[in-house]
């Protein structure tokens, strides 16, 4: 996950960021304002490219699991297209979910080995 300087609060916005850029201006970053006015058509295009590059990226994490294999990197750069939504949203940062039960683990990694995928 992306951490040091250039992440500030969750919802704040890194400097630079369209949510501070939009604040600059006395304005909030509302996507379905960015979609109707003509002028924001450079964030609008921002936001669709990046969308468009994490569904992408989910994809192409998918296939390889499918394959067996794993990329930590190509993990990483999803997350962080993750982010960048989640901060432009407005909202906090993808966090991590509630820990995985023991015996659910247990299956996972029995089904795994089962069906001949591993990491």
């Amino acid at each position: 996950m992306t951490t040091g300087p250039e992440m500030k609060e969750p919802g704040g916005g890194a400097p630079g960021s369209l949510q501070q850029h939009f604040k600059r201006q006395g304005r909030t970053f509302d996507r379905e304002e960015i979609n109707r006015n003509p002028d924001n058509f450079q964030a609008a295009l921002v936001v669709r490219s990046v969308r468009a590059a994490r569904s992408h990226l989910i994809n192409a994490q998918f296939t390889l699991d499918d394959a067996g294999f794993h990329c930590s990197r190509l993990d990483d750069l999803q997350d962080g297209a993750a982010t960048l939504l989640a901060d432009w949203a407005g909202r906090r940062r993808p966090g991590f979910g509630e820990p995985v039960p023991a015996y659910i683990a247990a299956a996972a990694i029995e089904w795994r080995r089962s069906a001949k995928r591993s990491y």
